[in-house]
């Protein structure tokens, strides 16, 4: 095995322990997707979302206070994967994974890799984000995004474009 290829390897392995937590975080949050029935809140959600968007836009309009983004998703997820509890609860599971990545990118640039490894870690298995991101709802994807923005005002304020 020449130096190259050694490196190389070595690369690869060093992603390892980042690949284990974001499987980890799958398995948390995908284990018991399907397990309990809807509750109020995520019945409220799908009811919104199989509107047509004009009567969603008014639904939210007249009746809500959340913004329309997240149930024009799950309407358009669900014309995909149909309305079972573990296909309107995978949208949010996803984002949950994904907040999960962007916390490890967001924990080595301010630490480096243990940092953010670590910061990963606790994200992947933290009952209450487990909790929300195995439901019907917005919240997980407000997580993602607070997460996204930190992590593009850290690059944006050290010059790393």
């Amino acid at each position: 095995m020449t130096a190259c290829d050694r490196q190389g390897l070595f690369r690869a392995l060093a992603w390892l322990p980042v690949v284990v937590v974001v499987l980890l975080a799958v398995g948390t949050r995908v284990a018991k997707l399907p397990a309990k029935s809807l509750w109020f809140d995520e019945l409220y959600t799908l009811y919104v979302a199989q509107q047509t968007p004009a009567d969603l836009l008014r639904t939210l309009r007249d009746q809500d206070v959340h913004p329309p983004l997240h149930y024009l998703l799950l309407r358009g997820w669900m014309a995909i994967a149909g309305d079972s509890e573990a296909a309107v609860r995978a949208p949010s599971a996803a984002a949950g994974v994904a907040t999960v990545v962007l916390v490890y990118l967001l924990g080595r640039r301010a630490g480096g890799r243990a940092v953010g490894l670590v910061a990963a870690l606790l994200q992947a298995v933290a009952p209450f984000a487990v909790w929300a991101e195995q439901q019907a709802r917005m919240y997980p994807f407000l997580t993602l995004w607070v997460v996204a923005a930190s992590l593009l005002l850290a690059r944006a304020l050290e010059g790393g474009w």
